[in-house]
């Protein structure tokens, strides 16, 4: 179920996958690609779904629009500001398509938190997780005057915006899992993802021997 004020939600897509050493959007979990899972998340939290990335993406998810970046090689923040520029709600749930145990639930808290500000970020292992957040589509301009200087780090639009920060401990009282923050960016990180995604499946652990 969307969350009451409609909105919307964007993936990104469009990363090189250099560490990993292969196209991330299509490693397979238990019989779906990421951005498969990805999109199903979202989908049931949100009132529309767009994939921010290469043409080729929309051939593996015709079920959603797929858009490119509107400046090249601007990294995150291009494709950040490619999707909010062509959403049709006021706010963006915004992920990276990297995140094995994206949880519908942590994305609702989240999204319930942004009326009133540009922003909804958490902080988790001490670090932002700007691409597991909400943001305010009017903040595109914003973005758009850093990408115009030549600056391209995300963390570094935040200092301008009106953030609502989320830390662990609210995530946790909350009931939420940490866990929907998980990325995964090598093969190592594939591999623990794998591991933990056997452990969570019916009967895992529990053989005889």
């Amino acid at each position: 179920m969307a969350a009451e004020h409609r909105s919307s939600g964007l993936i990104l897509a469009g990363g090189a996958s250099r560490r990993m050493g292969r196209d991330k959007p299509a490693l397979t979990l238990d019989g779906r690609t990421l951005l498969d899972r990805t999109i199903c998340v979202l989908a049931a939290v949100v009132d529309e779904v767009l994939v921010v990335g290469p043409r080729q993406q929309a051939l593996s998810a015709p079920e959603v629009r797929v858009v490119q970046d509107d400046v090249p090689n601007a990294g995150p923040l291009g494709g950040l500001l490619a999707g909010l520029r062509r959403v049709s709600c006021s706010y963006a749930v915004t992920v990276a398509c990297d995140l094995p145990f994206l949880e519908a639930n942590v994305l609702r808290y989240l999204l319930d938190l942004s009326p009133g500000y540009d922003a909804v970020v958490p902080r988790v292992d001490g670090q932002n997780q700007t691409l597991h957040a909400v943001y305010a589509s009017s903040v595109d301009a914003v973005i758009a005057r850093h990408i115009a200087r030549g600056q391209l780090k995300l963390d570094g639009v935040l200092p301008e915006l009106t953030v609502r920060w989320v830390d662990e401990g609210e995530l946790e009282s909350a009931g939420l899992q940490l866990r929907s923050f998980t990325n995964v960016n090598t093969p190592a990180d594939w591999n623990a993802a794998r591991r933990l995604a056997a452990e969570d499946r019916p009967g895992a652990g529990h053989a005889t021997h």
